[in-house]
């Protein structure tokens, strides 16, 4: 649906084969929030990101919003 592209920057991001991949895609597509599932990989960077913080978790999803302003 997105292209073989793009499906493998968001597997590569979610889980961080590369960690420069998902600030990359965060700054491309300019996402407002971020819905995870807990234990990924991604999550706990998210959780380090300049201009992201998390609003909320639990057992089935981690939500993670862009600061205002950034």
């Amino acid at each position: 649906m997105y292209g073989d592209e793009f499906f493998f920057d968001y597997v590569n991001a979610m889980e961080l084969k590369d960690s420069e991949v998902l600030p990359k895609l965060l700054e491309r597509y300019q996402p407002g929030w971020t819905l995870l599932r807990p234990g990924l990989p991604a999550v706990a960077l998210m959780d380090r990101l300049p201009g992201w913080r998390r609003l909320y978790a639990d057992k089935t999803a981690v939500v993670h919003v862009r600061d205002a302003g950034k």
